[in-house]
């Protein structure tokens, strides 16, 4: 936190999910989000390395196939999820 005179706050708000902004204290300035992520997208080859890196699924070597056997559910107090059978006769 810094203190800015009120005569000087030029915005006011909260960031909200999924943006950000970037202070450039040299230039005096705040970047907004969509000029922030123009530039880191404009700054790397994303698309040269997606190409180079993508695998097809159908090449991808086989694996051998695990089955998982459900276990019976326990409560809070240990026993098991069904409720316990009558012992009484009718």
């Amino acid at each position: 936190m810094i203190d800015v005179e009120p005569s000087k706050v030029v915005k006011k708000g909260r960031v909200s999910p999924g943006k950000m902004f970037l202070v450039d204290t040299d230039a005096g300035r705040i970047i907004d989000d969509e000029e922030v992520k123009a530039e880191v997208a404009a700054a790397n080859p994303w698309a040269e390395w997606v190409k180079g890196n993508l695998i097809d699924l159908k090449d991808l070597p086989e694996r051998e196939h695990v089955v998982h056997t459900p276990r019976p559910s326990t409560s809070a107090s240990g026993r098991s999820g069904t409720p316990p059978k009558s012992s009484r006769s009718c």
